[in-house]
């Protein structure tokens, strides 16, 4: 017999609850990853133009693609002489580009997760 025998399996079983948890989890967080990847810099640009539409935001899509900055999370990998000098984004609409894409991605990012935590809502406790 075993040392323990009965116990270590017992510990052994405990765990197995755990990492399953665990797995579950890191498949949640590749989903949330996911959706702020759909958010595209089209989608910045097209509401940045809406509020600037003196700065002409979609003049600068194709710049930006021609670099591979297709999702609005690249943009944030960039600083301002970036978007200045390679993409040739004019200094006073870098800020507020970069700030956009931010706010976007987490507006995305929040409501995700809004939309997960409701559908663990009994729908007797939705009205409330």
């Amino acid at each position: 017999m075993i040392p323990g025998g009965e116990h270590a399996l017992r510990d052994i079983d405990v765990n197995l609850p755990t990492s399953h948890k665990h797995a579950r989890k890191e498949s949640s967080d590749d989903d949330s990853d996911n959706d702020e990847d759909a958010l595209t810099i089209v989608d910045v640009l097209r509401e940045l133009n809406k509020k600037y539409p003196a700065l002409d935001y979609l003049q600068y899509s194709p710049a930006l693609e021609n670099k591979g900055i297709v999702y609005a999370s690249s943009a944030l990998a960039f600083d301002h002489a970036y978007d200045k000098d390679n993409v040739g984004m004019a200094d006073g609409a870098i800020g507020a580009f970069i700030k956009k894409a931010g706010k976007m991605i987490r507006a995305s990012k929040k409501r995700n997760g809004k939309k997960r935590a409701r559908t663990d809502v009994p729908e007797n406790k939705k009205e409330n």
